[in-house]
């Protein structure tokens, strides 16, 4: 909806200010240079407060776009025209319904005043704004990976994600004595791997599921200044995916999960 209004009308006014004074020496100046303007204001039809932000189009009588500006913080605006004739206004805001207004005749050398009421909109907004998208590695069986959940794990609890520098490794020549001297694979009488002393525990060397158990001993023997990070997991269900053991019928459900990062050629990044 809009009200259109001559030069010589009175004008409504907002917090006690009259409409032309609220608008300001800026609307004056702002005002176009071409031979007529369309100035005025866009305003809520419910509380008749002012909408800032507001697109202002002016079409001509095809309907084609001849300027186009948008209003200032008191939704004040002003656009102009080298030709005269038949215009329209088409103004647009985010949360209000679009209005074009009925045919606006502009005579040479005029300047017209008119108000603009939209409505809000009955449409809800769409809640969900995406604004960034990047590749994440908590779920991944890489080095990265490795980093990224040691970036997010807690410095205590039953699952860990451990670094050489961090202090957990001092006094640890080996991945068992890791495992031992900090108690990191609880209700164990041993560091054992085998069933029959406690729970049984899954060795991962990297991202490979080592399922020889000989050969998973011995690399619980691996030197700690000789791997990039270390990941126990007391809770298999809170581990990463990959290191969630595919096991037999016959085998026995692993308790923990213990995954041994062998240094990367080149050195460690730290």
């Amino acid at each position: 909806m809009s009200l259109i209004r001559n030069a010589n009308q009175s004008l409504p006014t907002w917090t006690g200010i009259p409409w032309m004074v609220a608008s300001g020496l800026a609307l004056l100046i702002a005002a176009p240079s071409e031979g007529q303007v369309l100035q005025g204001y866009v305003i809520d039809e419910r509380s008749e407060a002012p909408i800032s932000g507001a697109e202002v189009q002016l079409l001509d009588a095809a309907g084609d776009t001849v300027r186009q500006t948008r209003t200032d913080h008191v939704g004040a605006f002003a656009v102009g025209t080298r030709r005269n004739g038949i215009h329209r206004l088409r103004v647009s805001r985010l949360g209000y319904e679009p209005v074009v207004t009925e045919p606006l005749d502009l005579a040479s050398d005029s300047v017209l005043h008119v108000v603009v009421r939209m409505a809000p909109d009955a449409l809800p907004l769409e809640p969900l704004e995406v604004t960034a998208r990047r590749a994440s590695h908590l779920n991944r069986a890489t080095y990265e990976g490795l980093y990224e959940r040691w970036a997010r794990s807690p410095a205590v609890g039953s699952n860990r994600v451990l670094l050489p520098t961090d202090r957990d490794f001092q006094g640890s020549w080996t991945v068992r004595d890791l495992l031992r001297n900090k108690n990191l694979v609880p209700n164990r009488p041993s560091t054992s791997l085998r069933a029959d002393v406690g729970c049984l525990i899954v060795v991962y060397w990297g991202a490979q599921q080592v399922r020889d158990p000989y050969w998973a001993e011995d690399l619980l023997d691996t030197p700690t200044g000789e791997v990039e990070g270390v990941e126990i997991y007391n809770h298999l269900d809170s581990a990463p995916l990959p290191f969630r053991p595919v096991l037999d019928t016959t085998e026995v459900m692993p308790c923990a999960a213990v995954v041994i990062w062998p240094e990367r050629m080149g050195g460690r990044p730290w």
